[in-house]
């Protein structure tokens, strides 16, 4: 089955970076500035299919393997996507919009650039966080029912964390009812909270609050690498302290004294070394190949251009051919400053740092 979800970060962050820094300032008084820190673009749809397989929903349970149980709470919401998670029961009327129009998500990406009314904004942001991110519909334009809510029903002082989790259980009872290729709800959460609550010797991730504010799309991508690699499948983790337990932990830390008699081991600190090497290696094999790329490219403009110019200046050789690394690589190891990225035929200082990879000197983009 071709399973999809409109649940996409990069969707919400699209139209956040349209705002205004007064609007966003508007969102953190809102209690959802949480939700600016996010880093992760995109859901694993393996992942999450087989999150809300294994979810209780008449318990509201993440059910892993070896009887592992953990509970879904409206708090687990809240500091995991740093929202409010506390407050009254936002009541929706679903009855009374069946049939009805609502504009298009870029609409309302537009109305949110375009309005002047404080408190109408904060309307409009809402729905579009959640037809987004925090409650997606199968529908790009979200919730018709959050859309026709009364403003003075979504605003105050509202439990969205509860919402968040009561719309994903009902969502992922109607996915089972249905078998529907949509997967409705905030995944984004049960991605998050699964790393979360999940221990993971061989790859450390910040704890953070919010939790997405430490996972991004390639921390996401490595770490379901390495746990079906390690462990074969999902759900095989050790679940360590719940997230209300964390963050009360990390109250009572002391926030300025290091424990000098408390020591990583060994075997931790090597298999986070280890993932480490893991994630440097794939890095360096994709910037070997964009290397490649360029010099590709530059080896293809140097002979065009030599061509040209021969042409048309009768074969007498251009200044600027002068320049042109003749031994035919633009990433001139012994004499940088000779290369072809250096000299007056390309754009001045594109390139400004080294690094090395596979003991070869190359040169990094400075400026786009």
């Amino acid at each position: 089955m071709n399973r999809r979800c409109r649940c996409s970060g990069r969707r919400f962050l699209s139209g956040i970076h349209l705002l205004s820094e007064v609007k966003k300032d508007v969102i953190r008084d809102l209690g959802f500035g949480g939700l600016l820190q996010l880093g992760c673009k995109e859901v694993n749809l393996d992942l999450c299919f087989w999150l809300i397989k294994n979810t209780n929903i008449a318990y509201s349970q993440l059910e892993l393997f070896g009887g592992k149980k953990i509970s879904l709470t409206c708090h687990d919401v809240g500091i995991t996507m740093g929202i409010p998670h506390s407050g009254r029961k936002l009541i929706v009327d679903k009855g009374t919009v069946k049939g009805s129009q609502m504009p298009s998500l870029q609409d309302i990406e537009s109305m949110m650039v375009d309005i002047d009314d404080i408190e109408e904004f904060k309307r409009v942001f809402l729905i579009f966080a959640c037809a987004t991110l925090l409650a997606p519909t199968s529908r790009l334009e979200g919730s018709h029912s959050l859309w026709y809510t009364p403003r003075e029903q979504l605003l105050g002082n509202i439990n969205w964390g509860e919402f968040v989790l009561e719309f994903l259980i009902q969502a992922i009872h109607e996915h089972r009812r249905k078998e529907s290729v949509w997967i409705k709800g905030c995944l984004m959460f049960l991605q998050i909270f699964y790393f979360s609550i999940s221990n993971f010797p061989a790859m450390y991730v910040e704890l953070t609050t919010p939790r997405i504010a430490a996972w991004n799309n390639f921390l996401v991508k490595q770490r379901i690498k390495l746990e079906l690699e390690m462990l074969g499948g999902f759900g095989k983790v050790e679940l360590v302290s719940t997230l209300a337990e964390q963050d009360e932990t990390r109250k009572n830390k002391a926030p300025t004294i290091d424990d000098p008699n408390e020591i990583e081991n060994f075997d931790v600190i090597c298999a986070r070394m280890e993932a480490t090497q893991h994630q440097i290696i794939d890095a360096q094999s994709h910037l070997n190949s964009l290397i490649a790329s360029y010099n590709r490219d530059m080896n293809v403009l140097r002979t065009r251009f030599t061509s040209s110019h021969y042409r048309t200046n009768e074969g007498q050789p251009s200044n600027c051919h002068e320049h042109v690394n003749e031994s035919g690589a633009p990433f001139d190891t012994n004499h940088p400053q000779h290369s072809p990225v250096h000299s007056g035929c390309t754009n001045e200082g594109v390139f400004s740092s080294s690094s090395t990879v596979d003991d070869k000197h190359i040169y990094t983009r400075a400026n786009w």
